[in-house]
């Protein structure tokens, strides 16, 4: 087991895009938190085979009324594969008890009058694959909440009921031969009921790496 805390990336959704913009499904996902997280690998030799992770952390986003900000309220949980039968192969699974504490959703939420609490904890999902098998590789990854918010506490479409916001991110990257420094990527990322977020988004971009940390990309 390898233990670490303080002010952390909670591992809730995977930073795995190829191009140099953010994915919706990062915006969704990403919690910045203080908490203390471990994390147990399991290998083969030297290859990786699967690992797991849990953490706990004090997020912005109270439970009820008597919750306070120095209180531990939520937690994340986090599996990976790497499949030796399947070179190029890796998938993870990861659960959050309350996906409100998310960087772009605690900020949509204290909106007038302000909302620090929610009546009862919104869990979520995020479910992610990648394949490389030059020369192509791609990336998919769908994070979800399990239940509506309250009407009250998250309806940005202002439809009269609370919002379920989720999003997906599928990536395919081709890699031209005899040229491993340029990558062609198309992103199809579609979104519902995710705040200002478009409910389809399709790029088609170029990454080259210069040199190394050098990177131009369209």
């Amino acid at each position: 087991w390898r233990v670490r805390g303080g002010r952390k990336i909670m591992p809730f959704s995977e930073r795995s895009y190829y191009l140099y913009s953010f994915p919706v499904t990062l915006y969704l996902g990403q919690a910045i938190e203080s908490g203390v997280l471990g994390r147990y690998e399991f290998k083969q030799g030297a290859a990786p085979l699967a690992d797991i992770e849990v953490g706990v952390f004090n997020g912005d986003i109270n439970i009820n009324s008597n919750g306070t900000d120095d209180t531990i309220q939520n937690i994340v949980m986090r599996a990976g594969v790497t499949p030796p039968q399947v070179p190029g192969l890796k998938a993870a699974l990861s659960w959050v008890r309350n996906i409100a504490d998310t960087e772009e959703l605690q900020a949509a939420l204290p909106a007038p009058p302000p909302v620090t609490e929610l009546a009862h904890a919104v869990s979520g999902l995020a479910a992610w694959i990648e394949y490389q098998r030059p020369p192509f590789q791609v990336t998919a990854e769908y994070v979800s909440a399990m239940r509506d918010f309250g009407d009250a506490e998250l309806d940005y479409d202002a439809d009269g009921n609370g919002d379920r916001p989720s999003a997906l991110n599928i990536e395919l990257g081709l890699t031209p031969p005899q040229r491993t420094d340029i990558m062609v990527v198309l992103r199809y990322a579609t979104s519902r009921e995710f705040l200002y977020y478009p409910r389809t988004n399709i790029v088609l971009g170029c990454v080259w790496q210069v040199f190394e940390n050098a990177v131009l990309a369209a």
